[in-house]
């Protein structure tokens, strides 16, 4: 079997189109779940290598946002660079218990993390009430 080294070459082969225009990621994925591949001997992020090959490097702080919302595409013209604290804002629309980040339901703590505040005023109450059973015992 003769070995493809042409990384936009064994790239190619590696995509298949879907009717959203993403590139479907055929090949090896990592255990984040994110398309990879090698190129000089150093394994690498397909997005990433994609969106640099095609459109440039990736400016200094920024990340990759995939506005398909889909990990395993990598058409980099459904990627964008932006800041870590909007990418964050982008990937969820509701709390793991479903309350919506909104304005009014979304507080950010330290390093830009979201907060849901109906559940962090749940578990603040529930706090409460063991506090004052424990305090009647």
């Amino acid at each position: 079997m003769l070995r493809i080294h042409d990384p936009v070459a064994r790239f190619e082969e590696r995509i298949t189109g879907d009717e959203n225009g993403c590139w479907i990621w055929q090949g090896k994925v990592g255990t984040n779940g994110r398309a990879i591949f090698k190129v000089n001997a150093r394994t690498i992020s397909v997005h990433r290598w994609a969106y640099e090959h095609y459109k440039g490097p990736i400016p200094d702080g920024l990340v990759l946002d995939h506005l398909c919302k889909t990990p395993l595409c990598v058409n980099p013209d459904h990627l964008e660079a932006v800041t870590v604290l909007e990418n964050n804002k982008r990937a969820r629309t509701h709390c793991f218990r479903g309350h919506p980040f909104d304005d009014e339901n979304t507080a950010l703590r330290k390093a830009g993390k979201r907060m849901c505040r109906i559940c962090e005023y749940e578990r603040r109450a529930k706090y409460r009430r063991q506090s004052l059973e424990k305090q009647v015992r």
